[in-house]
């Protein structure tokens, strides 16, 4: 069946994903990933750990129109597989994969076997939150079961594969997270753990409340370094998959700002950034464009030029602002602050980021036509507005004069 969606991965960022309805087949690892999925609808689910092989045999008998990897940052072998398959069989594959959180004061181990070898080193009881997976490198430090507790999932495979490694069954705490920062303090309490081991699974793994709670106790952190990766974000990843798909997507809710003498500013000096500024302007805003080169354009149609790279506080009193630039890197520090001071932000190179969208205007006798495809199709968008722009003003022309005396008086 074509016109489907492949995605790996029982994770935060995969069922966020389905989320969105689009057909799909997910593949996860464990019948608890699979629970986790279970009032997913339009889902077909498939469960069970798979090679480049199966993947490939998988993607040849479905025939899915695309596939998105949306499993752990730290699955390393599942990743390469499904790039390989994907390679093999000239399917499109995106890979998605959640932020980093910085960790700062913590001791960075290249794996957990790095991490092992840290802790033959040092004496006190430690707290493994690392998954089940990965337990088995812990066992090469002496008298390992007295010493160190580990957090599981709750289920019985997980339970049993800790004991059978040889962890005792009081230093097996089967839980399912996510856990606040004061149920991380508990259990470093009740354990007497002097060190904590965890990976960087992001601010869905938890990450923060752990490093939170060994700050509050004096408690030292051993953070495991995530795989070599990069990827998407949940927004580009659907956004990605609706346009090869063929699916739409909910209208945008049309709402007209009035900007007429209202502060915006554009981050950005180039071709983009410019047409963003001839929209603000159009539409009356005091528009100030911040960037170390500023193309021609913005000084003639009235704007404030400061030609310097961003700093912090430069969009402080927007009414809204924008973000042009080709640094990807500049453009998420401009969005993050936006979004802690409240103001409608728009990034250029990543609708699925917008707080709104630039829609293509078609003005004529004072009545304004928009029309915008939410990021799924520009060249449609510029097109239909074109068509709107050349009819629209006979369209107003004779709406006027259909109107009666009695109709025209202000409301």
């Amino acid at each position: 069946m074509r016109g489907r969606l492949l995605l790996f991965g029982g994770t935060t960022e995969g069922r966020e994903i389905l989320g969105y309805g689009l057909p799909a087949i997910c593949c996860v690892a464990t019948s608890y990933g699979a629970e986790m999925l279970r009032s997913v609808e339009n889902t077909e689910i498939r469960v069970g750990r798979l090679d480049t092989a199966q993947i490939a045999e998988l993607i040849r008998d479905k025939e899915p129109s695309c596939v998105i990897d949306a499993t752990h940052p730290y699955a390393a072998e599942a990743t390469t597989n499904i790039k390989r398959a994907c390679k093999e069989t000239g399917t499109p594959l995106l890979r998605v994969l959640r932020e980093s959180v910085a960790c700062n004061g913590a001791i960075i181990a290249q794996s957990c076997e790095a991490a092992a070898e840290i802790l033959k080193c040092r004496a006190g009881r430690a707290l493994l939150t690392t998954g089940t997976k990965e337990l088995s490198a812990f066992t090469a430090v002496n008298n390992f079961s007295e010493r160190f507790f580990v957090r599981v999932l709750p289920t019985e495979e997980a339970v049993a594969q800790a004991k059978a490694l040889g962890f005792k069954q009081e230093h097996i705490l089967a839980a399912q997270g996510p856990f606040s920062a004061e149920q991380n303090e508990e259990l470093l309490r009740r354990t007497g753990a002097e060190i904590i081991v965890t990976k960087d699974g992001g601010i869905p793994g938890g990450i923060v409340e752990k490093l939170a709670a060994a700050e509050k106790l004096g408690v030292d952190v051993i953070v495991v370094r995530r795989p070599d990766d990069a990827g998407s974000t949940v927004g580009q990843a659907v956004l990605w998959a609706r346009r090869i798909l063929g699916i739409t997507r909910p209208p945008l809710l049309p709402m007209y700002v009035d900007m007429e003498n209202k502060k915006a500013v554009v981050i950005g000096g180039g071709a983009v950034a410019l047409r963003r500024a001839e929209t603000l302007r159009l539409c009356g805003a005091s528009v100030t464009v911040i960037a170390p080169d500023v193309r021609q354009g913005f000084k003639e149609i009235g704007c404030e030029i400061i030609e310097r790279r961003y700093r912090e506080d430069d969009i402080s009193g927007a009414e809204i602002a924008v973000s042009a630039t080709d640094n990807r890197e500049i453009n998420s520090i401009v969005r993050s602050e936006a979004k802690k001071l409240g103001i409608p932000i728009n990034i250029a190179d990543s609708p699925c980021d917008c707080d709104f969208y630039f829609p293509s205007l078609a003005s004529a006798g004072g009545i304004t036509v928009s029309a915008s495809s939410a990021g799924l199709s520009p060249a449609l968008t510029k097109r239909v507005s074109q068509k709107i722009g050349e009819i629209l003003p006979r369209i107003v022309a004779e709406a006027e004069e259909e109107i009666k005396p009695e109709e025209s008086a202000p409301v």
